[in-house]
Order: C-alpha cells, then structure tokens, then sequence
C-alpha cells in the first residue's frame, strides 16, 4: 500500500545551519566595531552560561519538534506537508538562537564574531566553549559567586544535553512514523475512491480505515445473506482468508517494517459483527 518513506532529517539539519548563520550574517551587517571591543555587562556568555544556552535550545527544540510529531502522526491535525514547512521554519529559528549564544560566549571571552562561527563545527566548537573569559574591570560578579557551584551547574547542563541525544533519536523516529502514517492515510484515501464496491454475490467492501493511534488499516465488509454459519465462516478467516492476504500485505513496508496491521472485519445488514481477522508484522515474519 505504502513506499518506504524518504528521511528528511537531513533537510532539517540544513535548516539549523541556515538559521545559525543567518543570524550570524545579521550579526555581521548591523554591528558597528569589533566584538572582542564591546564592553561585557553581564556574564550571559560565561562557560555556565553558554552550556545552559546549549541545553535550553537542544531540549527546546526537540520537545517543539515531538510536539508538532503528535499533532501529526496520531490526531492528523497537521498535514504531513506542513509538518515539513512548519518543522523547518523552527529548525532555522533555534540556529539563529545558537548562533546568538555563540556570540554571547565569544564576546565574554574577548573574540571576533568570526570565532563565534566554531560553535557550528563538531569539536572545534569546545574551543569555544571553555576559551578563558575576557579580563574586564566593569565585569559584575558571576551568579552564584562560587565557582563549585557553577561548575556543578554547567556539568548538570551538559548532562541534560547527553540527555537531549536520546530524545532526538526518540524524535526522529517518531517523525519517520508520522511519515508512514501520512503515506498510509493518503494510500487509504486512494482506495475509498472506489468504494463501496461488490465483490461477490454476497460481499461488499463498505470502507476502509486507517487509524493512526493504533497503526491500524481496517476493511469493512457488509455480507449480504443471513445463511452464513458464524463459526464456520470465522474458520475460513483465519484458515483459508487470512493465509490468501499475507503476500500481497507482507510486501508492504507499513506492515512488515513500521508497526501497522490491516483488519478485516465483516459485518451483516443488520451491522452485527459476523468475523474478523488480522494481519501484523509477526504473521509476515512466521509466513
């Protein structure tokens, strides 16, 4: 029913770079005189400070993004096409945000708005990180003033940006899901274009469902004669019916790879349930 949707992470990724260095082109265009020259009146910049910077936006960004992912992926209130747009528009915004605390920590330690720019550069951006601060007579005492207090801060900080790691690899593959559930909506969509359709003398494929909270794609039948023995016809189901669909379902990756099932439940005229059966990913893997 579905194709293996594309990652778009990437993209995403692209979106960050470019918000981080708008901002820094920004930066550059309506700043007048050199950074390491302006005087530093507050400690916004500090090794501490610059870490919770860190933390605040990985976290922020991550739980924004998870957020938007359930909108998605389970109550179908955004589209997957503004998922995408919207998505990226916060990508951009919170490179903007590290790019201005990037220019923070290189103010407070006396640098150029060029050495800001290590911050987006893996490793290289610890020379940013723990470069020595600028000594400065209008510098106001630190908060708090002992400096365990702030190391243990910036250490717990760091901690919550290790942290921030597993979230985003929670987040990504939340965002493939919503991926495949959109492909599967759109995919159900496609096949209700033809429905209700008879199929046989007494069946009629009423409607098919996609539920994306149960990762379910649910066929509804209606049999339209009451001399079905209801055992009898629950046995050809799961004997007969349900071995007839595992290869065509098996081949689809919502099925076999993402989670999904398809159900198949069918109903009398009189809309009392006669039989159903169901096809997951475990049955594809025993077929």
């Amino acid at each position: 029913m579905v194709n293996e949707p594309t990652g778009i992470q990437s993209l995403f990724y692209l979106a960050f770079i470019l918000g981080f260095f708008a901002h820094a082109t920004y930066e550059n265009s309506t700043k007048i005189g050199p950074l390491h020259k302006e005087r530093i009146t507050s400690n916004i910049g500090s090794t501490m400070m610059y870490i919770v910077w860190l933390a605040a936006i990985i976290i922020g960004l991550m739980l924004t993004i998870y957020w938007l992912i359930q909108l998605t992926a389970h109550t179908g209130a955004m589209s997957n096409t503004q998922y995408f747009w919207v998505t990226g528009l916060i990508f951009v915004l919170f490179g903007a945000l590290s790019n201005r605390a990037a220019v923070y920590r290189a103010r407070d330690a006396g640098r150029s708005r060029l050495f800001a720019l290590l911050a987006i550069i893996p490793i290289a951006n610890l020379w940013l990180v723990f470069a020595s601060p600028k000594v400065a007579s209008e510098r106001p005492p630190y908060t708090p003033a002992a400096a365990p207090l702030r190391i243990f801060i910036g250490i717990a900080a760091f901690a919550m940006i290790m942290a921030a790691n597993i979230l985003g690899e929670i987040t990504a593959e939340v965002s493939f899901d919503a991926q495949v559930a959109e492909k599967v909506v759109a995919a159900v969509a496609a096949a209700n274009a033809d429905l209700p359709k008879r199929l046989d003398n007494i069946t009629i494929l009423q409607i098919v469902e996609a539920n994306r909270a149960k990762k379910e794609i649910v066929y509804r039948y209606t049999i339209t004669t009451n001399d079905l023995d209801p055992k009898r016809f629950q046995n050809w189901l799961e004997k007969e019916m349900k071995p007839a669909t595992l290869s065509g379902l098996c081949s689809d990756p919502a099925i076999n790879k993402f989670g999904w099932s398809a159900a198949y439940r069918y109903w009398d005229e009189e809309l009392r349930l006669i039989g159903e059966t169901k096809v997951t990913g475990y049955d594809c893997k025993v077929f």
